[in-house]
């Protein structure tokens, strides 16, 4: 978004392309997840650029235009994921995304005031007013990566919880038949009936 405020159109898509080109560089998924990625970015940051422009004025074109990315390029990840995963594209956006749309409106106004540092005082300006931001950003996902991963370990937890309980009550089963013959095997014959 600094990018969309600093430069033309072309050349903030650029940016916003090599951006997430170096970041598929970086992480190495598939191939067409990098291409959706450069274009997801690249589509975003031109449509924002465009509605900077015609907001007229700067604090209300930082308004918008973080927006306008923040909703198409999550929108765009949204309905993607919804494709590749057979859910509706609601519940993707409120599992992954929801949580942080007051996080997200703050994106052009943060954007803006690092292009205002860039003004004022340069390359270094910027870099010192990015710096927090870009940390608070890898805490966050680090937290988010935690998080996954210990939702992970209670499904698992839980698929293994499922498996003792049936196989404890398979256990009581067959050495309530073994006591007595005549019922031997029923359990089997009314599971049988039962998935039958």
């Amino acid at each position: 978004l600094t990018a969309v405020y600093l430069l033309p159109t072309a050349p903030a898509m650029a940016v916003a392309a090599l951006a997430a080109a170096a970041q598929w560089l970086r992480t190495r998924p598939r191939f067409y997840k990098g291409v959706f990625d450069v274009s997801n970015y690249a589509l975003a940051a031109g449509v924002s650029s465009l509605a900077y422009e015609a907001a007229g004025s700067r604090n209300a074109g930082a308004i918008l235009a973080g927006l306008v990315y923040v909703t198409l390029n999550n929108g765009l990840l949204s309905f993607a994921m919804s494709l590749a995963e057979g859910v509706a594209w609601r519940s993707v956006w409120l599992e992954r995304f929801h949580w942080a749309r007051f996080h997200f409106a703050l994106f052009g106004p943060l954007a803006l005031a690092a292009t205002i540092a860039y003004e004022q005082i340069g390359l270094l300006g910027l870099v010192a007013f990015t710096l927090p931001p870009a940390l608070m950003i890898l805490s966050v996902r680090q937290y988010l990566e935690r998080t996954a991963a210990a939702v992970e370990e209670i499904r698992a937890a839980n698929t293994r919880l499922r498996r003792a309980h049936r196989d404890t009550i398979a256990a009581l089963s067959r050495s309530m038949e073994a006591k007595d013959v005549y019922t031997g095997g029923h359990t089997e014959r009314v599971a049988a009936v039962a998935v039958g």
